[in-house]
């Protein structure tokens, strides 16, 4: 499960936080929201303490949106698998 929370929004730029499992079924749904922001000409802050596990999808995805322009804050020690996939080589 995942939830995004809009923390503060101006005209240029939002503030969002993330909370939960970024995930292979969650990834999509983060990449969706962030894209929109994006296509608006905001640049976009993502606050990742609320955030348990990331799968490698989802470090990918985090990774990708790096590339433009979004900061990726507040980053917890992470459980780079989320329950039931077994592999954690990819951390990151």
């Amino acid at each position: 499960m995942l939830h995004v929370t809009k923390l503060d929004e101006r005209s240029t730029r939002i503030s969002l936080k993330v909370v939960g499992e970024i995930s292979s079924e969650t990834c999509d749904d983060l990449r969706l929201i962030c894209h929109s922001y994006l296509c608006e000409g905001k640049a976009l802050q993502l606050d990742l303490s609320g955030v348990s596990a990331v799968s490698p999808l989802g470090v990918e995805m985090l990774r990708a949106l790096q590339r433009q322009p979004v900061d990726v804050v507040f980053v917890p020690p992470l459980t780079c698998q989320p329950a039931g996939e077994d592999s954690r080589d990819d951390c990151a």
